[in-house]
């Protein structure tokens, strides 16, 4: 019954791998959730150069793990300006080979993601080209990667385009058409031998793909349609669709974002591994998160600064690039310094030329605007200051208390019966004066949720929040500009009613974008900030009017004088607001564009600005490094360091980050709705995770091992109990031989398991981090010998009983 019902899955995997297969070349027009960077997915730009790979040798080889030091991906001379005057990059050359890994920075806005996109064939450059070797399999993940598919597991398993030269890609849809046969439950056995024949050695890639789903926080949703997810979730799914496949190279886009910490370990560990069969995948990765660039980019980093491409051996080393940085802006300073010197005499020289006799003069005249450029050239912009960004609103000895606090996440009022669990049960905590506290834990487990019922956005289902008198709110909020709502009167008033008449005032202070129904990605950026001012006004004034004292105003302390932008001190908003964005360091010539074309690093700084604007003294952080570039990282660390002397509340995938502004510890969410303060800090929380994890695979380990030993004897017990008396039939001569040998091949067999079952309890027990992936492998592994010596010893006791009922 059980071989039947097999070969029923296996013919509906066929016949819908069929239809898979011809829904894919009806709709060979739609965008990939990944881009192949070969000639099928390649603009018209790039195709022509990448086609002289197969025609040097005819169709293009099986993909295959590249030599060591192979290059596979380079390019030569691109240059790529958006408005056709100032460049992103300009003549820049790269090269990509096997086993490198290497990562990319720069200012926001400068132009990484798109060059990216340029290596990727996703864009084209204005000039250069782009080559990739024959038979290499290169996978781009996007930030926000659009996800081919109606369904998760559709999107992990079928989301890339088909590339008949890889056997993990074909390997994967094989998986897929088997999954969703199981699903169907019903099939044709005519198709059987087709569908084996499809699905053959697929079970390792699906093991894989499942552990990687797993670590990232899919198992749970593999089913829910794709056009509800999330930016996370879609980003999840992204990543593990590229990572399921084991391609020789990877280009990363922000790949941390959307990540808890753990699963960031494991992504480092992944890229920097080889697996059983291959080699690590060579890697250029967009990241502003230097726990990842440090453990991962062991090979180089490459900063896009002003259009140039400069290349640092760092030795995986924040510090030493930027003193290898210092270094590099210094002298060219220096040069800078000593252009500007010659000019001055070139200048003077090409003042007192006649005209006449200038045509005698070409290439003294070359070499002064090649002057000229040098002089300019002289390093860049000042970084973002936020330290002059003093003000804070007065806070007094209470700030806020959670007494038995209970957080339930959003239920069917129609079925309160199946009600989920709680987030967050029981949690007790009070937050002290200028205390800095992280909040830690995987994906979807509450973090954000806690900290909106802390800044009161949602009511707890039980227990009290007391909020101090002078506590005034500033909440960044992780979906950004793009996701964040205008909170509505009523919306206020009822966090303010939960919270208590005290905090009437602070509630209304949360949301930085409230009161407006403009949408701030149609604004300006200039009158965005400036909108921003004066709602801080509105807000101080506020919040002075409630008893919490005089409320600083942070433009105000920070512009006494003229700034950069040639305006006084006045105490305008548009004259503050050019104050802020000056002491932000954002480029003047992007104040007259609109929000919603800037990239997604420099909407998040203007998401800042408008936080800090209100001059905050609890902060509520929700993921503030991502898409943010490592300067004002570095900014904000030294604002929260030297100029902030209120309380902060952060969740942060970034580690560094928490490690150096969480300095009293953190939050932990351990499951169960259970949340520990841990004053160890980030470190402690891992070890802690660590440590339980590995406690729950050694009882699920035992409790398997019982069951599995429980059902054999059963098995074997029913197996000659209730075999029917059989006629006595001598074994043929075939069978002599096999029962000479089966006791040795059962023992034998019984071995190996044991061997895997020890290699399994190893993976699982690892105290340098554990191998998801090979743990998934290992469990395959073993629950194949689990079969084998299960119909060995079955066919054992059927040849020993014909043997005993044979007359001597």
């Amino acid at each position: 019954m059980a071989t039947e019902r097999r070969r029923q899955l296996w013919t509906l995997a066929a016949l819908t791998l069929t239809a898979l297969a011809a829904g894919s070349s009806r709709t060979g027009g739609a965008r990939p959730t990944l881009s192949v960077v070969r000639r099928a997915d390649a603009p018209a730009r790039f195709r022509a150069v990448q086609s002289s790979n197969a025609a040097r040798g005819g169709a293009p080889a099986a993909a295959a793990p590249a030599a060591t030091g192979a290059r596979l991906l380079w390019a030569d001379k691109l240059s790529r300006a958006n408005d056709g005057k100032v460049f992103q990059f300009e003549q820049i050359s790269a090269q990509l080979v096997a086993g490198q890994r290497l990562g990319l920075v720069g200012p926001n806005g400068c132009g990484k993601s798109t060059l990216l996109r340029v290596l990727a064939g996703v864009e084209r450059a204005d000039a250069g080209a782009v080559e990739t070797s024959r038979g290499a399999r290169i996978l781009y993940v996007e930030q926000e990667p659009p996800l081919r598919g109606s369904t998760i597991r559709e999107a992990v398993y079928c989301g890339i385009e088909p590339d008949t030269t890889s056997a993990a890609d074909t390997a994967l849809r094989a998986a897929y058409a088997y999954h969703v046969a199981a699903l169907r439950a019903e099939a044709d056995s005519a198709a059987f031998e087709a569908a084996a024949a499809a699905a053959a050695d697929c079970w390792d890639d699906d093991a894989r793909a499942r552990a990687i789903c797993e670590v990232l926080g899919l198992s749970g949703i593999m089913d829910k349609d794709v056009a509800v997810c999330s930016g996370g979730e879609r980003k999840r799914a992204g990543l593990a669709a590229a990572l399921a496949r084991q391609p020789d190279a990877l280009l990363l886009d922000e790949p941390t974002n959307h990540l808890d910490g753990r699963a960031v370990e494991w992504l480092a560990d992944l890229l920097t591994t080889a697996a059983s069969n291959r080699e690590a995948p060579a890697v250029l990765c967009v990241s502003h998160d230097r726990f990842f660039l440090e453990r991962v980019c062991s090979s180089g980093l490459l900063e896009l600064d002003r259009g140039a491409l400069h290349t640092y051996d760092w030795r995986s080393s924040y510090e030493t690039y930027l003193a290898l940085k210092d270094e590099r802006l210094s002298a060219e300073r220096g040069v800078a310094e000593r252009a500007r010197t010659v000019l001055r005499r070139e200048r003077e020289w090409m003042a007192k030329q006649p005209r006449a006799r200038q045509a005698k003069s070409v290439a003294r005249q070359g070499r002064y605007f090649e002057l000229e450029a040098a002089a300019a050239a002289g390093g860049p912009a000042a970084g973002a200051q936020l330290g002059g960004l003093r003000g804070m609103t007065r806070l007094g000895s209470k700030v806020l208390e959670l007494r038995a606090a209970t957080l339930a996440p959003p239920g069917d009022a129609a079925a309160p019966d199946r009600a989920p669990p709680p987030l967050v049960k029981d949690f007790t905590f009070e937050l002290a004066p200028r205390s800095r506290w992280g909040v830690v834990g995987p994906n979807g487990v509450g973090k954000t949720s806690l900290l909106r019922a802390i800044a009161g956005e949602l009511a707890l289902q039980a227990g009290e929040r007391i909020v101090g008198p002078t506590v005034s709110f500033g909440y960044y909020d992780q979906r950004g500009l793009d996701g964040v709502a205008d909170t509505s009167a009523a919306a206020a008033a009822a966090a303010a009613a939960a919270a208590g008449e005290g905090a009437s005032v602070v509630a209304s202070s949360v949301s930085t974008l409230s009161g407006s129904a403009t949408d701030p990605l149609a604004m300006r950026v200039l009158a965005f900030v400036t909108r921003c001012v004066d709602d801080a006004r509105g807000v101080r004034g506020a919040l002075a009017s409630a008893g919490g004292g005089d409320a600083p105003s942070p433009f105000d302390a920070a512009g006494g004088s003229a700034g950069g932008d040639g305006t006084g001190g006045g105490g305008g908003a548009e004259a503050a607001a050019r104050r802020l964005l000056n002491l932000l360091a954002f480029p003047q010539d992007k104040w007259g564009a609109l929000v919603g074309r800037l990239s997604g690093g420099e909407r998040r700084r203007l998401q800042l600005l408008a936080v800090l604007a209100r001059a905050p003294n609890v902060l509520i952080l929700d993921e503030p490094t991502n898409d943010l570039d490592l300067p004002t990282i570095g900014a904000l660390e030294q604002f929260l360091h030297e100029s902030f002397g209120g309380v902060l509340l952060c969740v942060s995938h970034d580690r560094a980050f928490v490690e150096r502004t969480c300095t009293d510890g953190v939050l932990a969410f351990m499951g169960d709705g259970r949340v520990v303060p841990m004053e160890g800090g980030y470190s402690a929380y891992l070890d802690a995770l660590k440590e339980a994890e590995g406690a729950a695979r050694r009882e699920a380990e035992a409790d398997r091992r019982a069951k599995a030993d429980a059902a054999a004897a059963a098995v074997a017990s029913a197996a000659i109990a209730d075999r029917p008396t059989a006629k006595a039939v001598k074994l043929s001569f075939k069978e002599s031989r096999e029962w000479e040998t089966i006791e040795a091949d059962v023992n034998a067999l019984r071995a190996e398991l044991a061997a895997a079952e020890r290699a399994f309890a190893k993976a699982c027990a690892g105290t340098d981090g554990t191998d998801h992936v090979l743990v998934a492998e290992l469990s395959a592994q073993v629950d194949a010998l689990l079969s084998r010596v299960e119909a060995k010893e079955e066919r054992w006791l059927e040849l020993m009983e014909r043997v005993q009922s044979v007359p001597a």
